[in-house]
């Protein structure tokens, strides 16, 4: 698993459309879903003002789009294709994202996302496909469901009631610093995952990934196919 330092946030509170001295802001109105495609690092934080932050020259900053759909905003980079090798000269550019509340977070592509805010939720959903990471310091929900795919990782923190956990490919998941009570785990591939709960598991394994639990949890079912371990890491 690799871990990644949290970089400080800044953001210019403003409104309407207009540039900055490093790069482009752009406000929104409230959403709660965020579907991030592409290979640019995003920097999330908590606000009262919902916005995005692109810091770059204006060539690379014309080439990220952003796009309200209800109550899902969307970021990627436009012409991805044919944008890609243009991209590697230009992968300095960084995309800062404040938002009021978030229930989901899709990311697909090379880029890695860090978030240091609370995330406050009923439920939130997490979906990774890719090769970039993700770090999420602090969520506090009564259900997380996070759906990981591909060689990206995932570290998380916080506090959940219930956590659903699955995983396919060969990208870990580190929530040993997440306290849930109730949780279903399972992987298919080489992945690992790391994970904390109290009062009940139920764990299945295919392949060569392992899955260690800290906490005295009630076993509801656990089950293993092929090289892989489920254990206690307490």
């Amino acid at each position: 698993m690799k871990t990644k330092l949290f970089f400080s946030l800044c953001f210019a509170m403003v409104t309407g459309l207009v540039w900055a001295q490093t790069g482009k802001v752009r406000t929104f109105s409230d959403f709660s879903g965020l579907r991030i495609s592409g290979p640019f690092d995003v920097y999330l934080e908590q606000g009262d003002a919902p916005q995005v932050r692109i810091d770059g020259d204006n060539e690379a900053v014309e080439k990220i789009e952003t796009e309200l759909d209800g109550n899902t905003l969307r970021i990627r980079l436009k012409d991805e294709k044919n944008n890609w090798k243009w991209w590697n000269d230009h992968d300095d550019i960084k995309v800062y994202v404040t938002y009021r509340s978030l229930r989901e977070l899709h990311v697909s592509g090379s880029g890695d996302i860090f978030g240091r805010s609370p995330i406050r939720s009923e439920s939130f959903e997490v979906r990774g496909s890719g090769s970039g990471d993700i770090e999420l310091a602090d969520v506090q929900t009564d259900h997380l469901e996070v759906s990981m795919s591909g060689s990206g990782d995932l570290e998380i923190a916080g506090r959940a009631r219930e956590q659903d956990l699955r995983v396919s490919g060969s990208g870990d998941i580190e929530a040993f610093g997440l306290k849930s009570e109730r949780a279903h785990v399972s992987i298919s591939g080489s992945s690992d995952i790391n994970l904390n709960v109290s009062e009940s598991l139920e764990a299945s394994v295919s392949g060569s990934g392992d899955i260690r639990y800290k906490g005295q949890p009630r076993i509801e079912r656990m089950r293993v196919s092929g090289s892989g371990e489920i254990r206690q890491a307490n």
